[in-house]
């Protein structure tokens, strides 16, 4: 090996060293960073409670807007809930008023309310369950004419129309339109204009089921879905231990887009996370042939809104909680 050729080698070989030792470093302190914020299983703040509390609460929210209802759907997760609001009140008093909460104990009233009304046997504890205060949280039922109104309409209206539907009509998606939204999305913003969003989209009825089989939640209305979109950004267009974020933000930035443009187009849509350990990630990319520099942020199902859509309501913070001014 010659003298200038081993030279690069060496100065090659330790900028990747440094390169890889840094990354090292960052994700360690990611991780120490999760371990130290995230909510526990039990216990913790009122914020990592309340955390807790809205996950599960708005499992039961999001079930009371399917189709059809089955009565005694959800006794084991509305007894877990009622267990984490009196665990809460029990060492969090002072905190009576946060959302989360007086979100849960609304979502629980609903449901409690729903299943009398069905006739279903309730354990004790749910049936003599009742709302101390103002309710949140439930159901409603949204036109069809409505929501594609609104959608056409200013972004105010656009932002305030998108709804989760998990019930869709029968009407096929096309791939017009899903071109049409994913030529709208490539307008948001990225740095550098590395533009690292990519949508795979699942039309093949066969690779539809098997996926439905893999995500969390989803084989509780997935029938009635007609395509599947999954939402991905390419960590190739990324460098060094600073960016190691930025295929989450921007191709979040990005998939939000595309939520917007299938809104604005009037195909109705619902997220569905993909938080799954790494085998079953692996299992989705062999199903789908994803490209292993794609990281997989989640999926979108795709279908035409009903003549009438239930949808949870799923309401939001107020803007007190959620701007800070300094």
């Amino acid at each position: 090996m010659e003298m200038r050729t081993l030279k690069h080698w060496l100065s090659d070989t330790f900028t990747r060293f440094r390169l890889h030792r840094v990354i090292r470093r960052a994700f360690r302190h990611d991780l120490g960073r999760y371990i130290r914020f995230s909510t526990p299983p039990s216990g913790g703040s009122a914020e990592q409670q309340g955390a807790r509390l809205a996950a599960i609460a708005h499992g039961l929210e999001k079930s009371l807007a399917m189709n059809p209802l089955r009565p005694g759907f959800g006794i084991g997760k509305a007894r877990m809930l009622l267990r984490l609001l009196r665990g809460y009140e029990a060492s969090c008093p002072d905190r009576l008023d946060q959302f989360e909460y007086q979100l849960s104990i609304g979502i629980l009233f609903h449901y409690v309310e729903f299943q009398k009304k069905c006739g279903t046997a309730l354990p004790k504890e749910l049936e003599t369950f009742t709302l101390p205060g103002p309710g949140h949280g439930g159901t409603t039922v949204r036109k069809c004419g409505e929501l594609l109104e609104a959608a056409r309409g200013d972004f105010r209206k656009l932002a305030e129309s998108r709804v989760s539907i998990r019930d869709f009509s029968s009407e096929p998606v096309s791939m017009e339109a899903i071109r049409d939204a994913v030529s709208l999305a490539r307008r948001t913003p990225s740095s550098c204009n590395r533009q690292p969003g990519r949508v795979y989209a699942v039309i093949d009825p066969e690779r539809i089921r098997k996926v439905c089989g893999l995500l969390p939640g989803f084989h509780a209305f997935g029938s009635s879905v007609d395509k599947l979109l999954l939402a991905a950004a390419d960590t190739r267009v990324f460098s060094e231990a600073g960016e190691r974020h930025q295929m989450w933000t921007e191709g979040g930035m990005f998939a939000m887009s595309l939520l917007y443009a299938l809104n604005y187009l009037g195909i109705a849509t619902c997220v569905l996370n993909w938080s799954v350990v790494p085998e079953r990630d692996a299992e989705v990319r062999r199903i789908l042939e994803i490209d292993e520099a794609h990281e997989i942020l989640f999926f979108i199902a795709l279908g035409h809104f009903k003549e009438e859509n239930k949808v949870a309501l799923s309401e939001r913070r107020p803007v007190e909680e959620i701007l800070f001014i300094r």
